[in-house]
């Protein structure tokens, strides 16, 4: 079963570069620079995490407080509920993420209007997909619009028993029989 979810109102399609080039390795010039591997997955954890904990609460005030001022002025956070409604009513839990290992499916890039784009997915049961658009403000980045997906894995069978028989016994070899003792009078 698959559940795909454009969140912030889709305004990460609007985001997106049409041009499909692939991801830029260098930001424009005068973007901050891309923040170090660890980073972006703190980044990464950070932001699904608050998804997560809006999505238990039912509370989306964080959420939208935490955001970029841009977002915070096109979401209310009763428009954030209605758009992670479905996660939470399939009672989504996003909490893997904080353990499991993300993989950036697109390498993460500055857009041409200035946002870190974010693209990947977690490997874990279920797989964690995002695609996260962030906004530098005063140094730190901040979510613009986060989408979030989430694919059903089946967990891994546990080990099956051997089929082979255990193995067998060596024959012993014919035990030579004790000499009765004889006692005599």
């Amino acid at each position: 079963m698959l559940v795909k979810r454009a969140l912030f109102a889709a305004l990460a399609i609007l985001l997106i570069d049409a041009s499909g080039a692939r991801a830029q390795t260098t930001p424009p010039p005068g973007a901050p620079p891309i923040p170090s591997t660890e980073q972006l997955i703190v980044l990464a954890r950070n932001v699904l995490l608050a998804v997560n904990d809006a999505n238990l609460t039912g509370n989306y005030t964080v959420l939208r407080d935490l955001s970029a001022p841009d977002a915070q002025a096109l979401n209310t956070p009763e428009r954030l509920e209605e758009s992670f409604r479905a996660l939470r009513q399939q009672g989504i839990d996003l909490s893997i993420v904080a353990v499991a290992t993300p993989r950036f499916v697109q390498l993460p890039t500055i857009t041409p209007q200035g946002y870190l784009r974010l693209n990947g997915e977690f490997n874990s049961a279920p797989r964690v997909t995002f695609d996260l658009f962030l906004q530098n403000v005063a140094g730190r980045w901040r979510p613009y619009a986060i989408g979030v997906g989430v694919v059903a894995v089946p967990l891994a069978p546990a080990p099956a028993a051997e089929a082979n028989p255990p193995p067998k016994a060596k024959a012993a070899a014919p035990r030579k029989p004790k000499p009765a003792k004889v006692e005599t009078e």
